[in-house]
């Protein structure tokens, strides 16, 4: 099987940028933030819970990663995870291990 990880490496650096952005201009007022959802009872699904642009990244983030899951299992997901943090060090590493927590059933446990 020919994966071109180091294309799936900058894909997920993107969505680790755009939701790092979107965290600071949030912190700095410049976005308005939804009330927290999560006290309202359980969201059924992830695609429910995107509620911004941060959100939207941080799914498809996860669904990447249950994307290399289904092709490839643990052994794919850590090569990939392993290029990435080689890549664009171990903050965007740890980003991208909460994003993939609970990949196929609990595969990726952050």
């Amino acid at each position: 099987m020919n994966i071109d990880t180091p294309a799936i490496v900058v894909r997920l650096f993107r969505l680790y940028e755009h939701s790092r952005l979107h965290r600071a201009a949030a912190a700095s007022g410049a976005v308005a933030i939804r009330a927290n959802i999560m006290g309202a009872g359980p969201i059924p699904s992830r695609l429910e819970a995107i509620t911004d642009s941060e959100g939207c990244a941080r799914y498809a983030a996860w669904v990447i990663g249950e994307t290399l899951c289904l092709v490839a299992g643990r052994e794919l997901m850590d090569q990939v995870f392993d290029a990435f943090e080689a890549a664009h060090g171990v903050r965007a590493a740890s980003w991208l291990d909460h994003r993939w927590s609970g990949v196929g059933g609990n595969v990726w446990c952050a």
